[in-house]
């Protein structure tokens, strides 16, 4: 072989092999290399887990790592999560019920109007049901107290959580902001489904499986009226256990805001009738930009949009007691994305490993 082929092809050679030795190293562009190298990442993590679980479910390539002990049927509390399929359902009872009037102006109107006639309204015996509008509920700019940091923060209270409050009481308590600046409220829904009950004359469970669990065929999810961690263990075998050690929040004081038991099976379900079955004008107003926080997520209605380097992921994010759930949606490859975890800890491990390989522009949560 000639000098002239020789050097040629060493040259060649060498070069191949910097580019192959360079690129073992390449971050993932494509979301399918993120994909390998998230499934790869979260397999390693699994056996660390605690109670814990991380589920993406792809049109091709489903994944479920879990702790052990843990499957896609365990229940967990999901928190605020559960503000979103309250929002639904507020939208879908009150469309139902008004079917001449447009939701976008039914929603601008005060409390008064649209639940005209409510006794627990005027129990409470304040001027700010005539001040706030469904959209300050829904969006948070209602101006009022969020009850939780009441009763832990300012009543140093927080044991008093562990069994059933007056609403009535309750709500007569926290402060009005007359402003009505953007300020996340745990009040606005729970108010709001005190308020669905009293106009639709059924308990939030109720309206919880007619509304949720039915059209989005959910299996294991519940919405329990009544009972803190104690209680709900008994009644509910596959509920994963609960780490805390002291204040167990009773499901009375949490209906609308965070009172939702669900699964990673169920969550993946009722992503895809949200995103891809639900009617059209109430995806409009769910997924409407109503507010920019600081960190540069856009707020939705119970919802939160993020910029990825795989495109936008919408989700939310929860925690009640020690478990702490998010549930994300990316709508360019209609991929679902769920965290369920029983402790902090494992958390925040599952979460910074998908903020990282999806490129999370925005703070996550």
């Amino acid at each position: 072989m000639s000098r002239k082929i020789i050097i040629p092809l060493i040259l060649f050679i060498l070069t191949t092999m910097y580019l192959l030795i360079r690129c073992v190293d390449c971050p993932p562009n494509t979301f399918e290399e993120r994909l390998i190298k998230l499934k790869a990442e979260m397999t390693d993590l699994g056996p660390t887990l605690h109670g814990s679980l991380f589920s993406l479910n792809t049109p091709n390539a489903p994944l479920l790592v879990a702790g052990q002990g843990v499957t896609d049927s365990t229940l967990f509390y999901i928190g605020s999560v559960s503000k979103q399929m309250t929002a639904y359902m507020a939208l879908k009872l009150l469309k139902v019920k008004n079917p001449e009037k447009d939701l976008n102006v039914l929603i601008k109107q005060p409390l008064t109007e649209v639940f005209h006639g409510s006794v627990l309204l005027k129990k409470i015996k304040r001027s700010w049901p005539e001040k706030v509008t469904l959209l300050d509920l829904l969006g948070h700019t209602s101006g009022l107290q969020d009850y939780v940091d009441y009763y832990t923060s300012e009543k140093h209270l927080p044991a008093q959580l562990n069994r059933p409050l007056d609403p009535v009481q309750l709500l007569s308590e926290v402060t009005f902001d007359e402003s009505k600046s953007h300020v996340y409220s745990n009040t606005n829904y729970y108010l709001l489904s005190k308020l669905l009950e009293e106009d639709q004359e059924k308990s939030y469970a109720k309206l919880f499986n007619e509304n949720i669990k039915i059209p989005a065929e959910l299996k294991d999810s519940e919405a329990p009226s009544f009972g803190n961690y104690a209680h709900l263990k008994k009644q509910f075998a596959q509920l994963a256990p609960n780490e805390n050690k002291k204040v167990f929040i009773d499901f009375a004081n949490v209906l609308g805001a965070g009172g939702v038991l669900s699964s990673a099976r169920d969550l993946h379900k009722w992503n895809h009738f949200l995103y891809e079955n639900s009617p059209s004008d109430i995806q409009s107003i769910l997924f409407k930009a109503y507010h920019k926080s600081p960190e540069g997520d856009v707020d939705l209605m119970a919802l939160s949009l993020q910029k990825t380097a795989v495109g936008d992921l919408i989700g939310y994010q929860g925690s009640l007691d020690s478990y702490s759930c998010f549930l994300g949606w990316l709508p360019q490859s209609k991929t679902s994305v769920v965290i369920l975890a029983a402790t902090a800890f494992d958390f925040e491990r599952i979460r910074s490993k998908l903020t990282s390989l999806l490129g999370v522009v925005a703070h996550m949560g």
